[in-house]
């Protein structure tokens, strides 16, 4: 097996927001309890996409759109890819052999309408949809998130994406 050494360096994210005095004394407890749960959601958010887009600089990770060495597959059309297209990005993890049990696609809300109206064989007859019964292309699961940039189809195990959390 090939091994290799991931450093870490510790990253910091936060969220501020100001809660006046006659809310926390009029209120039930609820009131703060909402205020976290918004404050962890906005961070979680943040967490989601620098893992994804991250710089690498200015305190941020690198996110997988710019870690090196990672395959990726240019569509002719931005933001409409073919099947033909997203049947080249696992042909390409393939070829690495990286291609594991546990392979989805992540895209944002337009891509799943493009491919939930785009057939597979344009002109043949009896052809499909991209997007197939049980959320899946190509026998592969999808995730949606509208924290992926309109455009950007993403394919791979996230299993092994990696959060350390300090």
């Amino acid at each position: 097996p090939g091994l290799d050494q991931i450093g870490f360096t510790p990253k910091t994210v936060g969220g501020y927001t100001d809660i006046t005095r006659r809310l926390l004394k009029q209120a039930t407890p609820d009131a703060e309890a909402i205020v976290r749960d918004d404050l962890l959601k906005v961070m979680a958010l943040e967490i989601d996409r620098v893992a994804i887009y991250g710089s690498g600089s200015e305190y941020q990770p690198k996110g997988v759109k710019l870690t090196t060495g990672i395959n990726g597959v240019d569509f002719a059309s931005a933001g409409a890819p073919t099947f033909a297209e997203l049947v080249k990005m696992e042909t390409e993890i393939a070829l690495d052999n990286a291609d594991v049990d546990n392979m989805s696609y992540a895209f944002n809300a337009s891509i799943r309408g493009h491919a939930k109206t785009a057939l597979k064989f344009p002109g043949v007859s009896g052809s499909q949809a991209i997007w197939e019964p049980g959320n899946t292309v190509n026998g592969y699961q999808t995730d949606v998130s509208n924290q992926i940039i309109a455009g950007d189809v993403f394919f791979g195990n996230w299993m092994d994406l990696v959060i350390a959390m300090w």
